[in-house]
């Protein structure tokens, strides 16, 4: 998912903790049949022209992206829902199957999270294992989740390391911590966490099933700073952002909200009804880019007002539409999700 965890769903998938033959279809969005708050229905996108820096430049895979990373102009990643990592050379025009984390399984999405530390350590995320490379993606090791036998409701996993070798993992459970690159995984935080932020090697702040905000100064000791009465607990994917130690985003499918005191308090900005949030990335200044299933929006004012960016054609949508979003910087970004459709954007 972009700077980011997580964070993206292809389908909004609730894994269970015994099987997994009932998930739907990659290919299979489910879209929110009722406005998820009658009181965030002023908080919809403003309409607009989509803008002509999205381009779609891959479209070739029979299969979907659930994550994508670029850590150069040229040089991406993406996470294959069979299980593959992928590889381009080129901007994310032309794409070369790499190492197999998962085992192919249809209905299921194999690799779900991608996370760089720079151009030369990365990691993925797979239902059942962690793949760590240390030379740009020409190698992979293959290594084992922290949370396995899974005994619970399984989440979209989050993960998120501030320094080559020091990162957090979460799937619902646990919060998990790794300082040797994902060899040893030790548990700070014993509740069900389904998305955190991290600013250094113990100040962080977590989601917590079903509606609690956390946050941890020494990176042990956990308090509970806020409750987000609006947060749809039954939701398999949540996903937190922060710019600095105050400003900072959640979403959980429906509505994105935001906090400018660290998370004491938060407020829904933006909820695109009857679109799914999938994915969003926070640049520079007040600028905020999101992914929906059908739509890409954008807000350059701290979410007080939203506008279409992108909007994908019928056929690509029903193929599981867009899924996760990256931006390089500023001028550089990329959106993909479902049949491998890979969207470019260049300003």
């Amino acid at each position: 998912m972009s700077a980011r965890i997580v964070l993206v769903i292809p389908v909004l998938l609730i894994f269970s903790a015994c099987s997994h033959s009932s998930n739907p279809s990659p290919n299979s969005p489910t879209t929110p049949t009722s406005p998820p708050n009658p009181l965030d229905t002023a908080t919809t996108v403003t309409t607009g022209t989509d803008s002509s820096y999205w381009q779609i430049v891959s479209n070739a895979n029979a299969l979907a992206f659930s994550d994508i990373w670029f850590t150069d102009t040229l040089h991406g990643f993406a996470a294959g829902s069979n299980g593959y990592i992928y590889l381009s050379a080129d901007g994310g025009t032309t794409w070369t199957q790499s190492a197999q984390l998962e085992p192919s399984s249809s209905g299921q999405l194999g690799i779900q999270t991608l996370f760089f530390s720079g151009s030369q350590i990365g990691y993925a995320v797979g239902l059942m294992h962690i793949a760590v490379t240390a030379n740009g993606g020409q190698s992979w090791t293959i290594k084992s989740r922290p949370d396995l036998p899974i005994t619970g409701a399984q989440r979209w996993p989050s993960l998120q390391f501030i320094t080559p070798t020091t990162g957090f993992f979460s799937a619902g459970q646990k919060l998990w911590r790794t300082d040797d690159s994902a060899d040893h995984w030790t548990p700070i935080e014993i509740d069900s966490v389904g998305s955190f932020y991290f600013f250094g090697t113990n100040n962080g702040v977590s989601f917590a099933y079903p509606n609690r905000i956390n946050r941890t100064l020494d990176g042990a000791t956990w308090q509970n700073t806020a409750i987000l009465p609006n947060s749809s607990s039954g939701m398999p994917f949540t996903y937190m952002q922060f710019s600095n130690d105050q400003t900072g985003w959640f979403t959980d499918l429906n509505r994105i909200s935001t906090t400018s005191n660290g998370g004491v308090s938060w407020k829904a900005v933006f909820q695109p009804y009857p679109d799914i949030i999938t994915d969003f990335q926070v640049l520079s200044g007040q600028t905020v880019y999101l992914a929906g299933v059908n739509h890409l929006y954008k807000t350059m004012d701290g979410g007080t007002t939203w506008q279409r960016e992108y909007t994908l054609s019928s056929n690509l949508a029903s193929q599981g539409g867009l899924i996760a979003i990256f931006f390089l910087d500023d001028h550089h970004g990329w959106a993909t999700g479902g049949n491998g459709v890979v969207l470019r954007y260049r300003h």
